[in-house]
């Protein structure tokens, strides 16, 4: 078997796959706005979030999310979608973390902190891939929800994994 070991200094090349960044950036942007969307209108914290191949999930902490409750939240999600919010990423220092209204807390012992902000509505630390705007989402769907391990778990699509949900 062939191991490449990779030291200090090192040169590499590295290829990038485009459509799949940008659609994981899609549907990780509209976790963190779906997620603040729950959390303003039902009161619900998202716990956990899964990245999935057709579709994505998170966990909240709500009992029940009734499919009336989950359509106002797909409504106010798509209304900051036309709005086209601005997204912006702020670095900071730890101890510069509490000028900003987290909705998570931070993780801990990180040199610089990522804190993802949608134009006031949502603050959150995280280092994975976002969009510029909420407008760059395109299209959201909420596909069902479902009762799991005592909370509510929500489908939903983003971008172009929403135009492909239409198609079908």
């Amino acid at each position: 078997a062939d191991v490449c070991t990779l030291r200090a200094g090192d040169s590499v090349q590295l290829e990038l796959n485009q459509m799949r960044r940008m659609d994981h950036s899609q549907q990780h942007s509209a976790q963190h706005l779906l997620s603040a969307t729950i959390l303003r209108l039902c009161g619900a914290p998202t716990r956990s979030f899964h990245l999935g191949e057709r579709y994505s999930v998170i966990d909240v902490d709500t009992p029940s999310l009734p499919m009336a409750d989950a359509l106002t939240v797909e409504d106010e999600v798509l209304r900051v979608i036309r709005e086209n919010w601005p997204m912006v990423t702020h670095l900071c220092p730890p101890e510069d973390v509490t000028s900003f209204p987290l909705r998570r807390a931070p993780p801990q012992g990180e040199e610089i902190l990522r804190i993802v902000e949608i134009d006031g509505l949502d603050f959150t630390p995280c280092c994975g891939t976002h969009v510029a705007s909420t407008g760059a989402l395109g299209l959201f769907r909420i596909l069902r929800t479902e009762k799991y391990k005592g909370m509510s778990r929500v489908y939903f699509v983003a971008g172009q994994r929403a135009y492909a949900d239409y198609r079908r």
